[in-house]
């Protein structure tokens, strides 16, 4: 019953739901942070199967500065002018694990 693929506040308990596609070993979530200006300023890749299983949505994540990307460091990021405005979010659920190969199943948000 494909009714019950709505039954998720977001639409879908799961990205397995949205394509068969996700349901492998190397399928992810990356998450961007960004800035109005410059590149991305962090990034995370969080597996879609975890030891539980594979992950329900919604999700929490969470950005830490380890994740900084380079050229920021923890000092940087302290002084940069994009720290303490405003920051968005970019979420890609990827198929093969992989964001530089692109394929027609991955989804971009």
């Amino acid at each position: 019953d494909s009714s019950q693929a709505y039954a998720s506040p977001l639409g879908f308990p799961d990205a397995t739901v949205l394509s068969q596609a996700f349901d492998n070993d190397q399928a992810c979530i990356f998450v961007s942070c960004f800035a109005r200006v410059g590149p991305p300023v962090a990034a995370i890749k969080i597996p879609l199967k975890q030891k539980g299983g594979v992950i329900q949505f919604p999700f929490a994540f969470t950005i830490r500065e380890k994740d900084l990307l380079y050229p920021l460091t923890p000092s940087a990021w302290a002084t940069d002018a994009r720290n303490g405005g405003e920051l968005g979010i970019a979420v890609t659920l990827d198929t093969d694990g992989r964001i530089v190969t692109g394929s027609k199943d991955d989804l971009i948000g």
